[in-house]
């Protein structure tokens, strides 16, 4: 029997390039027991592969079951964000990049704060891990800007650094980009400042963590935009997590990404 050929629409077209910009934060509580944690994990995840190509995996999670969580993750047919954050002295740093990278993920990230030398030690790590195994998937190497959950006041009174925050973000940037990483991680509200500075390159990627539906549910984050915005001002991919906890959140955001992009 032969079955007729399925042709992409533009509508379908559109709804895949919406859904892999978004990238689904889990950070949800799940049981001790791994074998029982990992079955919920992947029921409740599962309900989200039409509405986001990627899954954010941070510290608790990875901390409480490690690969494994990762390895079932991409076995629900997810791309992961290996959100770690490392920030260290050069050689540690390279080393867990290393070890991150043999777990074949999509996104690795560390502190733009870390300085250049820490960011080479981690573009070391990823290739000698990719060396020893060719048919690794190449994570891109993400440089964490200024936390979204960072204010202006926290951020001259409280860490102590003089400026704005945009300038420290573009200059970090400027730097992420010319030791060679794949981009950033950086709120809304710079994203255009990023776009608009000859200094960053044009395929350099931003990710943009802080997103809510309207400019008033900031919650714990200062620095918050809309999908709308970020995806306008030239975001690559939107870090989501309470606003599509729930299905009917992540319908929401799927439509409203569709949208910027139409």
């Amino acid at each position: 029997m032969e079955f007729p050929e399925i042709k992409s629409t533009p509508e379908s077209i559109t709804k895949t390039k919406a859904k892999n910009k978004i990238i689904k934060a889990f950070d949800s509580d799940l049981p001790d027991e791994k074998d029982i944690a990992m079955e919920q994990f992947s029921e409740y995840i599962g309900k989200f592969a039409a509405y986001a190509g990627m899954l954010k995996l941070g510290m608790k999670n990875i901390t409480k079951f490690g690969p494994e969580i990762v390895s079932t993750a991409k076995k629900m047919g997810f791309e992961v964000f290996y959100d770690m954050k490392f920030f260290d002295i050069p050689n540690t740093v390279g080393e867990a990049v290393y070890e991150a990278t043999k777990l074949g993920i999509k996104i690795i990230n560390v502190h733009a704060m870390g300085s250049r030398k820490m960011m080479i030690a981690a573009i070391q790590g990823r290739e000698f891990a990719l060396l020893e195994n060719p048919k690794l998937e190449r994570p891109l190497l993400i440089a964490v800007t200024v936390l979204t959950s960072i204010s202006q006041d926290e951020f001259n009174n409280d860490i102590g650094i003089p400026g704005t925050i945009a300038e420290t973000v573009l200059r970090y940037s400027i730097n992420t980009a010319n030791v060679g990483f794949d981009g950033v991680v950086c709120s809304g509200q710079e994203v255009k400042i990023l776009r608009n500075s000859t200094d960053i390159p044009d395929d350099f990627i931003l990710i943009t963590p802080g997103i809510r539906q309207t400019d008033g549910e900031a919650d714990d984050q200062q620095r918050i935009t809309t999908p709308t915005v970020a995806v306008q001002d030239g975001s690559d991919y939107l870090v989501i997590g309470r606003p599509i906890k729930y299905i009917e959140g992540a319908q929401e955001i799927l439509q409203e990404v569709i949208g910027a992009i139409n």
